[in-house]
């Protein structure tokens, strides 16, 4: 294995990126070592990471969760998963939707938007649990054991808003944006055969679904999302190359407490998310994705933990949202990795989540 030095990126809108990572594969191996991994050499076939269920693996199995728990002050929102609710619980529930109050269901086993959707009746609930006893009919299996309910958080703006931080496992925040739907809230846009996703048996049954009109379970949910898969865009929030802001962006993120002039990811999100990749990112992957929500009152909560995170962040902080995604996913791990490296050297990195070192 030669030495890299450098990554070519390919899109001709972006200029090549000096990297200067990696001295020797003696040098990386032992780095992989002492983390307890290894460094695969060749493979028979290409292998997309996104598609190994990994990061999905993580999720369903609790493993994010639990780690979690070595992360002190970490604010978050209550969840639990709808499967282990009982009939007092879900009575609550359905008291708590008939007083006005709205709560998110969540298919934690899959990302990007899919399997989300907000309730605001206790109709919607109903279709939900009976479908459940369906579905436990006729498999002998629980549907909802990765479905998880939290209370719904209104944010700042006409659009619905959350944050992505991609952060390593040394705690270096590589990129940030606050995103936001395409769609404006007084759209009342519903989700109707939204998600095309079927790789997974119980998403395509509750879909197929909850999603379609004609099915007496459809849930004409109000579309909440701020994913990019759902049509949201991201402002970045940080990077020397970042991409210009667009017509109606400023007002977003003064809604937000953000001054427009000079964007920067908020210092308490900063603060969490570099904990939580230096103290549980070696365990779980090179590059985390994590995502937080702010409410009206501007308070800033935790999201979730995604393993193997596109890198869309990266590419609007410091691609000026021109390259690839492939090329900018390159260039993202590439980072990170010359970041891991200088730290095994015992170098310092300005740790300002304000820049980045390529």
């Amino acid at each position: 294995m030669q030495p890299l030095t450098s990554v070519k990126v390919a899109d001709p809108n972006v200029a090549m990126l000096q990297t200067g990572i990696i001295a020797s594969q003696a040098t990386m191996s032992e780095y992989v070592r002492q983390l307890g991994g290894t460094i695969i050499t060749s493979v028979e076939e290409p292998v997309d990471y996104r598609l190994s269920g990994i990061g999905i693996r993580h999720k369903s199995t609790g493993l994010i969760d639990d780690l979690l728990k070595k992360v002190p002050d970490v604010p978050s929102l209550p969840e639990a998963s709808l499967s282990t609710l009982s009939s007092s619980e879900l009575d609550e529930l359905e008291g708590s939707l008939d007083n006005g109050n709205s709560w998110m269901l969540a298919y934690r086993a899959r990302d990007r938007g899919h399997g989300k959707y907000l309730l605001e009746t206790s109709d919607q609930l109903a279709k939900i649990v009976h479908l459940g006893r369906v579905y436990t009919e006729k498999t002998g299996k629980r549907l909802y054991d990765n479905f998880m309910v939290r209370p719904y958080v209104k944010t700042p703006s006409n659009y619905f808003t959350s944050y992505r931080v991609l952060v390593n496992s040394a705690g270096y925040i590589q990129g940030a944006g606050l995103l936001y739907s395409g769609h404006a809230k007084n759209s009342d846009r519903k989700i109707v055969h939204a998600c095309k996703d079927f790789g997974d048996s119980r998403l395509a049954f509750m879909v197929r679904r909850f999603e379609d009109p004609e099915s007496p379970y459809f849930l004409d949910a109000r579309d909440v999302r701020s994913n990019i898969l759902c049509g949201g865009s991201m402002i970045a929030l940080m990077g020397e190359n970042r991409q210009p802001l667009r017509d109606g962006e400023a007002a977003i993120l003064e809604a937000h407490n953000i001054d427009p002039s000079r964007t920067q990811i908020p210092r308490d999100i900063a603060q969490i998310a570099s904990s939580i990749g230096r103290l549980i990112g070696p365990e779980l992957d090179l590059v985390l994705g994590l995502d937080f929500i702010q409410n009206t009152q501007d308070e800033r909560s935790l999201l979730e933990v995604n393993c193997g995170p596109t890198a869309a962040a990266y590419n609007v902080c410091h691609l000026a949202g021109m390259a690839t995604m492939s090329n900018a996913m390159a260039a993202s791990q590439w980072a990170a990795i010359n970041h891991l490296e200088a730290c095994y050297r015992g170098r310092s990195y300005d740790m300002d989540c304000d820049t980045i070192l390529v």
